[in-house]
């Protein structure tokens, strides 16, 4: 059928959005149409509009409209612009295409891609032989088609350009289908990298009717350079590397149980059908499949994957990842005593592939969408980041020091799905996900100045001042209707969606729950039934392999580790309807230690790197709305000045002390939560700052709060991280209890930088507390519908003793009232105390006032009465 559009199509708002419209026969915009995908707000990238015809013509408008047609995708200020598409069916000649001359008034893009089509029917197997080479003949291969095509691409440009906007680009579109209910393979590794006619690359649609088995690599974006680390004057096959390359990529669009034209005898279907090429049939068994060690990667293009049944990886090493356009190595300066440069042996890479691994910077990555019928079967990658992420960076104070960089070793990355030089991944699953990893990293490249790479030493022979530009990132929005099982997800700079109606659970393999890494970036979890995080840290926290330079040298600073949290991250775990559980676990046999131990080769974790992966964003969240929220181990929340704790749930906030494999019950192994205090500039390791690993150990003490004492000062701001924050942190158990309440808890110890609500419907049970304020407006409340206690406890002889510094301890000025509705039992606990600032000397000189209540039960006290009786006599 046709589509006509007339009026209004708004897909704008605060984010931009999509608009695809998709024709059997003529697609035409008449005058006064509008489409709007535009965005609103500040650093938010435009939108995309795609407006395809399979039989017939896309017209945008006419010279003959009263008002010319809008299409608007701008992006928000500072945001990226946005995409327009067209595509429909080259000409028979195969030297035009079915694209009028575009007189709508295009807004904010970027470019207008305008595709021609050509498709290839009844094929099963994909071969070099089948797409052919350059110079073959047009109608002799695939290559030569498009080849012939794209010879006309500059009198198309010009003629299609009608307003003259310059943003036109004609490009080739293939599309490769099997036959009806058939399997179509990718037999043998397909390299695009020299299908650039007209400089341009395209679009390639592979459609199975049934399965579409990726045996072999599917790649563009990459190609080969001579590496610096070799420097022979007749370079040999192993002196060059894989790098990026500049400029656009190709964009692929993988479809399995393709919903094909012949399957049906309804003629209005049958139409539908043929409209979009990325149709499936829902509820029939065509999956996507990759052959271990299979490789779908492109630079700058988008990667889309649509399966009516399953995503399968057949092996650990099976990756589909965007990859961006080289972005070059900084302004490093090169001191080059040989000449090198000018024998065109070495380059602006120099340094980076000396010392790391030959890693690289993109940008302007492709985007990831998979929508599947069925399930995502991931292999459960041996990769964690550190694998293919790699790092520099030294205290700018020592002589001679590398500067802070991180960059990604492109030929090493399998960690199954990833946007690495930035774009967003979106996965859309009716099934469930299983033993998935998806990683948006960034990558900073160093920009700062003074830093002199010594071409003829190989080290750096001056160093400078600190600074990186941060690229790469991405968006991620995962929407399921299964489960959630396993998997790891890294989203260094970005905003993150994660919703399965299902629960977010372990993996079947290691019982290893989801692992969560940010950096500069908000994550939002939302499951129907339970949620359980194996724990949340900052991506560039995780200690890496010492890095090797090719003198077999262990690379100096190569294991700095440096936070690179913002002010604003955030993490929030929701369960609809079960328990949230948060492990943080890494006792022996802890499946998050093994996974550690295992991609890094070691031995074992330090206590140090312990604190480091269990250090959460400065916000972080957790509700559930109908059960607990159960913790087996530490963690603590970065400094950010506007950060807040939020433990929300329906029934108890309880630790799993009992579970803990150590077993000895001793002050050591009770659960701790902390909101850090310390300046987040001076006190920890920052990208302008990095801590090398052997420097680690002093640095680390911030991280778990000293014993009362001197050291303890070390633990606090000179100025208090949240002075002027207004926002308490809260913990509320609606209709259930805190701390020990369960049977396998024993309580938790929470200490709290800023004012705090405490609420239970039942009691509050070993809490040891500690709050600080920075304000005399700062007021706490610690409020149970049952008893206020700490137990009482004995040594084998009978006698009481105190386990661990236990108390309710307010710090700072201000108020905190203790209110319970039957009775407050301070057992053999140090009571309810007010501190001052004896504990932290930067706070107000003066106390907390204290107010304390018991049995208040559901019956408010008369406070009229009592002060008529007591106060007014």
């Amino acid at each position: 059928g046709q589509i006509l559009v007339s009026g209004q199509i708004d897909a704008s708002g605060v984010q931009a959005g999509k608009v695809e419209l998709n024709a059997g026969q003529n697609l035409q915009l008449v005058s006064g149409a509008l489409i709007d995908a535009s965005a609103s707000a500040a650093q938010e990238d435009g939108g995309e509009v795609i407006l395809r015809s399979r039989n017939g013509f896309v017209t945008a408008g006419q010279s003959t409209d009263a008002v010319a047609p809008v299409i608007d995708v701008n992006g928000g200020q500072q945001g990226e612009k946005g995409i327009v598409r067209m595509e429909a069916s080259r000409a028979a000649d195969n030297l035009s295409l079915q694209v009028n001359p575009i007189f709508a008034r295009v807004k904010g893009a970027a470019r207008i891609e305008v595709a021609g089509n050509k498709r290839y029917s009844d094929v099963d197997t994909i071969t070099n032989a089948f797409l052919g080479a350059d110079g073959d003949a047009p109608g002799a291969s695939v290559r030569g088609d498009v080849a012939q095509f794209m010879t006309q691409a500059p009198v198309l440009n010009a003629a299609i350009d009608a307003r003259q906007t310059g943003l036109v680009r004609v490009i080739p579109g293939i599309e490769i289908r099997s036959k009806s209910g058939a399997d179509l393979t990718v037999a043998e590794a397909v390299d695009l990298f020299a299908w650039r006619d007209g400089g341009e690359p395209g679009i390639l649609r592979l459609v199975a009717g049934k399965d579409l088995i990726v045996a072999n690599d599917l790649s563009d974006g990459v190609a080969k350079r001579l590496s610096g680390r070799f420097l022979d004057n007749t370079p040999s096959n192993n002196d060059f590397v894989l790098g990026l390359m500049q400029g656009p990529s190709w964009t692929y669009q993988l479809v399995s149980g393709a919903d094909n034209r012949s399957r049906t005898n309804n003629a209005a279907l049958a139409d539908v059908a043929s409209a979009n090429p990325l149709a499936v049939v829902r509820n029939k068994a065509g999956s996507v499949k990759l052959s271990d060690g299979v490789r779908v990667r492109t630079g700058t293009g988008d990667i889309q994957i649509v399966a009516s049944g399953n995503l399968e990886y057949g092996g650990k090493k099976a990756a589909i990842a965007t990859l961006g356009e080289d972005a070059g190595f900084g302004n490093i300066q090169l001191d080059d005593p040989f000449d090198l440069v000018q024998d065109g042996r070495v380059s602006d890479a120099f340094y980076a592939d000396f010392l790391l691994g030959s890693a690289g910077f993109g940008k302007n990555g492709g985007d990831i969408r998979v929508e599947v019928g069925g399930d995502i079967n991931g292999p459960g990658s041996d990769q964690l980041t550190t694998d293919w992420l790699v790092s520099l960076g030294g205290d700018p104070g020592t002589l001679l020091s590398p500067p802070t960089a991180w960059a990604i070793k492109f030929e090493e990355f399998r960690q199954n799905l990833g946007t690495l030089g930035g774009g967003d991944v979106k996965l859309s699953v009716a099934g469930d996900i299983n033993d998935l990893s998806v990683v948006l990293p960034t990558t900073g490249q160093p920009i700062g100045p003074g830093f002199v790479f010594d071409a003829g030493l190989i080290k750096f022979s001056a160093s400078g001042l600190n600074g990186v530009k941060v690229q790469g990132g991405g968006d991620l929005t995962i929407e399921d209707r299964g489960d959630i099982h396993g998997g790891s997800y890294l989203l260094a700079k970005g905003n993150g969606q994660i919703r399965t109606e299902g629960s977010f659970t372990s993996d079947t393999k290691q019982q290893l729950n989801p692992i969560l890494s940010l950096g500069e970036a908000q994550l939002g979890i939302t499951a129907g039934k339970g949620a359980a995080i194996e724990t949340i840290f900052n991506f560039s926290v995780l200690e890496r392999p010492k890095l090797i330079d090719a003198f077999g040298s262990t690379v100096r600073n190569s294991q700095s580790v440096y936070f690179t949290y913002g002010q604003g991250s955030r993490v929030s775990v929701n369960a609809l309807s079960g328990n949230v559980f948060l492990d943080n676990s890494f006792e022996a046999g802890a499946p998050l230690r093994e996974k550690i131990q295992q991609s890094q080769s070691a031995a074992s974790i330090s206590t140090g790197e312990q604190r480091l992966l269990t250090t959460y964003p400065g916000t972080f969240s957790a509700r559930a709305y109908s059960g607990d929220i159960l913790i087996q181990g530490d963690f603590q929340l970065y400094s950010d000045p506007q950060g807040s704790l939020e433990l929300l749930a329906d029934g108890n906030i309880a630790d799993l002390g009992l579970k803990n494999k150590n077993a000895a019950l001793g002050p050591t192994n009770i659960v701790t939560i902390r909101q850090l205090d310390v300046d987040p500039v001076l006190g920890l390791p920052t990208v302008q700052v990095p801590t090398p690993a052997s420097s680690l150990a002093a640095v680390l003490g911030v991280l778990k709060k000293a014993p009362q004492g001197p050291e303890e000062q070390k633990w606090h701001a000179l100025t208090p991280v949240h002075s002027g924050d207004t926002r308490p942190s809260r913990l509320v158990a609606r209709k259930g209890g805190i701390g020990k309440v369960r049977d396998d808890s024993i309580g938790f110890t929470l200490l709290t930088a800023e004012q705090t609500l405490i609420s239970a419907g039942g009691d509050i049970n070993n809490l040891n507390l500690e709050i600080q304020h920075v304000s005399p407006q700062d007021s706490s409340l610690i409020q149970a519908g049952g008893s206020i206690r700490f137990d009482a406890n004995r040594d084998p002889s009978g006698n009481f003793i105190q386990v661990g510094n236990q108390n309710f301890s307010i710090t700072g000025p201000g108020r905190a009232a203790f209110i319970a509705g039957k009775d407050i039992d301070l057992g053999t606990s140090d009571g309810i105390v007010s501190t001052g600032n004896l504990r932290n000397l930067n706070l107000p000189d003066q106390g907390a006032d204290l107010t304390v209540l018991a049995s208040v039960g559901d019956t408010p006290p008369d406070y009229t009465a009592f002060f008529n009786q007591f106060v007014q006599q």
